[in-house]
């Protein structure tokens, strides 16, 4: 029993490095949650942002799915109408089997518990994996004891890159970097490459985009590695090259389907395909400059393009000066990392560098995603330092000198571009003015010798103090998106209908926090926030002028020929909130929520008796509204729209031919949920008194409910962006709508909808009868991937009224859709070819060294 004892004393002695940093780190997340509420100190969840509305609700998904012992659906309804879920779910099944017994066993009800513990443990890792970097790296390796090694790890663990990107489990550099550049080194210097290999296969699956970022990356690590000559440079690049095409073979699996999407059917391509200039920027550099100082609250989403997650302290610039003028180290790789974090910091704020670094794509609310990188060669430098301390601790007082000149440079910095009245001011010069204090004091008192030692501890508390700080106001996400799961459950046990997948629920109102609850409840939604959706499926959207950009997807109260077209059949209504309406019959109540039935909407298509050509394209530049009463003619039936608008209003606002008027009310400001800020302008429209029913707005080109006109209400306002409402031919686009003709289409189109539907995950089956040859109208974004068969016969089809059309002829006939995921077979093929190619060598390899 001794025995035992001693074992584990010396092993937690001997880690002690590694114990006092998770302390530490777990310390500042405590702390973050108190200030923030977060459970168990409130009410508000630890994860927020993206990793709340976008990560969980995929969590949510598959937990759902492994309870359904459902593994190999390749796709799904749940959101955008239609989601490849083949590399979402199945790949990731493949390659995590340990989630699927956690998924399996533990209730849905720790759902959210076990997705926030799985977040904590990778903000714990990051510090981690850098200690065992630098002290197994294989040059200058710190020793295990070195209690240095905690700054090092803090200052990389809780950088402000680290702390805004928490919520995002995709942005995995700083957990994941350390060990696979160690493993590139075990692969160049002694050609053992399974660590490099084994974790970049483990990063390929995660995350492909992210993972191309990462391999640019190390493409400068590469660089700035040792090399004896020209010959060892071309030998080790050549094994680099070998080492890294490995693992993207037998990572084809995921990255097969993933590079088919991107190249053909991102719905970010069409931004991507041109490339900035290198002599454009963003802004100065100045500002960049200016927002590293401690408390500066830096976000993942910025509508500041410039911006970058780079502060890690004050103190770590100070060694910088010792990097450059240490003779130890290779003037070669100096000037080789030196350039390489100077490329990183200049790729901040110039377009040309920044489209690169972000794998050739423009980035989207999320400046800089490659600031880690940065971090982690600031890091480095640093650990490089204190490797050869000595020589630093011979020339304290240059470090004294050089830690006040950078504490008066930023505390002028900060002085001359922001107010020194706020507490933001204050906070960010206090450090300064602690280490020139500290400086003062040493010098004073001739204790120049505890230099690096009393600093290191100051900036150790300046970046945990900065980290509670940053926690405190990123943590504490609303608990929407995990309440709403319970509301659907009771909803759908007294409607089960709602979980049919031609029955699509959409949330009513301005509410984003909900886009994603189809994944996370056993509903259907066409709402989405994610960047996982196919041009096609903004494409379906936009035809109907529903509001959407290329990420994320918001219903509000939608519009009636989405409604029928897109079989959008429930809406749920918060009666709490203002801003939904809907025009359907309420059918139940639970609680503060009702739902309203469309009997109108289609089971997922119909019969058009119409040609498959020349069906009306999306309405550019002309009015939504004409456009909407086009498409409705095309499926054969009448006008659904009455406009009002009018071209003849005068300056006062009033129309020509009656006494109509509009109204402009104040500016105000919405904070949008991507984290941009947008004016809106409030115009309130009087109409007729003898106008009488719903009335729809066209804003920017989205349709959608504003109300209803009956003898006691005779006014209805819209929110426009301000621009639109300062333009000089500004006129509010509003149209009454006609329910008779409206249902006199509807009743059209049912004689000939889709019945008997059925899917597995991986195909659908339904049954058709049609009195005449038309063209069959399937409400599923246009993917080329599909097999489709008619009565057994495979069939061409083609791009048609927002989704997808199949030529055919009158009759009672049988539909059959097989999706196949974009490269998942050649995908399948290449993993598993390398794999038996690995094992051949693998036992090639061992019987030689046997013999």
């Amino acid at each position: 029993m001794k025995k035992t004892i001693d074992n584990i004393t010396k092993y937690l002695y001997d880690n002690r490095i590694y114990i006092i940093t998770i302390v530490i780190m777990i310390t500042v997340m405590i702390m973050g949650q108190i200030l923030s509420c977060s459970i168990p100190f409130g009410n508000n969840n630890i994860v927020a942002g993206d990793g709340l509305y976008q990560e969980y609700p995929v969590f949510s998904h598959k937990m759902r799915e492994i309870k359904n012992l459902n593994f190999f659906s390749f796709f799904s309804f749940d959101i955008g109408g239609f989601y490849d879920i083949y590399r979402m779910d199945t790949v990731y099944y493949i390659f995590h089997p340990w989630v699927i017994l956690q998924m399996y066993f533990l209730p849905n009800k720790y759902a959210l518990y076990i997705f926030s513990f799985d977040f904590i443990i990778n903000y714990l890792f990051s510090s981690v994996s850098i200690i065992f970097y630098l002290t197994h790296k294989y040059k200058n390796p710190l020793k295990k004891d070195n209690v240095y090694l905690i700054y090092l790890a803090l200052a990389y663990g809780l950088c402000n890159y680290s702390l805004a990107f928490f919520h995002y489990k995709t942005f995995m550099y700083m957990q994941y970097l350390p060990l696979i550049v160690l493993g590139l080194e075990h692969a160049l210097y002694k050609k053992k490459p399974a660590l490099y290999i084994s974790m970049m296969v483990l990063s390929m699956i995660f995350d492909p985009y992210h993972s191309f970022l990462l391999c640019e990356f190390l493409i400068l690590i590469f660089l700035i590695q040792d090399f004896e000559s020209i010959k060892d440079f071309i030998i080790k690049g050549i094994h680099f090259a070998i080492y890294s095409i490995i693992p993207a073979c037998l990572s084809c699996i995921e990255l097969m389907p993933f590079l088919k999407t991107i190249v053909s059917e991102s719905a970010y391509q069409n931004l991507d395909n041109s490339t900035p200039s290198l002599f454009t920027f963003f802004d100065s550099y100045t500002k960049l400059i200016t927002d590293y100082y401690l408390g500066n609250i830096y976000k993942g989403v910025s509508e500041y393009n410039y911006k970058a997650g780079i502060y890690c302290g004050i103190f770590i610039l100070c060694l910088l000066p010792f990097y450059i003028a240490s003779k130890k180290i290779k003037l070669s790789i100096k000037i080789r990392t030196i350039l390489a974090a100077t490329l990183l910091f200049i790729s901040f704020n110039n377009e040309l560098l920044n489209y690169v670094f972000h794998g050739f794509h423009y980035q989207t609310m999320v400046p800089n995603r490659h600031a880690g990188f940065y971090i982690f060669i600031i890091v480095c430098i640093s650990a490089d330092i204190i490797y050869y301390h000595a020589t630093v601790e011979k020339q304290n007082k240059l470090v004294l000198l050089f830690m006040t000149i950078i504490s008066i440079i930023f505390i002028n910095i900060y002085t001359f571009t922001q107010d020194v009245n706020t507490t933001s001011y204050k906070i960010a010069v206090f450090f300064p003015i602690i280490y020139i204090a500290t400086s003062a004091i040493l010098i004073l008192t001739k204790k120049s010798h505890l230099t690096l030692k009393v600093f290191i501890f100051i900036a150790s508390i300046e970046i945990c103090l900065n980290a509670m700080i940053n926690l405190g106001k990123s943590l504490g996400g609303n608990n929407a998106i995990t309440s709403i799961n319970d509301v659907i459950e009771n909803i759908t046990d007294d409607i089960p209908d709602m979980t049919l997948f031609y029955n699509t629920t959409q949330y009513l109102g301005d509410n984003p926090s909900y886009d994603n609850m189809g994944l996370v409840t056993d509903i259907s939604s066409l709402s989405f926030f994610t960047s996982g959706l196919t041009s096609d499926n903004l494409r379906r959207i936009s035809y109907y002028n529903l509001f959407y950009s290329t990420n994320n997807m918001q219903y509000r109260c939608g519009n009636p020929l989405a409604d029928i077209m897109l079989h959008i059949k429930y809406h749920i209504e918060n009666i709490n909130d203002n801003t939904s309406f809907s025009i359907y019959d309420t059918i139940y109540q639970y609680n503060e929520y009702v739902i309203h039935e469309n009997n109108n909407s289609l089971k997922l298509g119909t019969v058009i008796n119409n040609t498959i050509d020349n069906y009306p394209n999306m309405g550019i530049n002309e009015l939504s509204f004409d456009y909407h009463n086009r498409i409705s003619n095309f499926i054969g039936g009448k006008d659904i729209y009455t406009s009002i608008h009018s071209t003849k209003y005068s300056k006062d606002k009033k129309l020509s031919s009656n006494d109509n008027y509009y109204t402009i009310g104040e500016k105000y400001e919405n904070r949008e949920f991507n984290g941009t800020t947008l004016e809106y302008i409030p115009v309130t429209i009087h109409f007729d008194e003898s106008l009488k029913g719903y009335i729809y707005a066209s804003v920017n080109g989205n349709i959608y409910l504003i109300g209803e006109l009956d003898e006691n209400n005779h006014e209805l306002t819209v929110d426009y962006p301000e621009e639109n409402v300062n333009e000089d031919d500004f006129v509010p686009d509003v149209a009454l709508f006609n329910t008779q003709n409206y249902n006199e289409l509807v009743s059209i189109l049912k004689e000939t909808e889709l019945y008997d539907l059925k899917q597995n995950g991986r195909s659908i089956e339904g049954k058709y009868e049609n009195n005449f040859n038309g063209t069959l109208y399937i409400s599923i974004p246009y993917n080329e991937n599909w097999d489709i068969y008619i009565d057994g016969q495979k069939t061409e089809f083609t791009r048609y009224l927002g989704g997808i059309g199949v030529n055919t002829t009158s009759g009672n006939h049988s539909l059959l859709m097989k999706y196949n995921p974009p490269g998942m077979y050649s995908g399948i093929i290449i993993s598993l070819s390398t794999l038996l190619l690995l094992i051949i060598y693998s036992i090639i390899k061992g019987l030689k060294k046997k013999n």
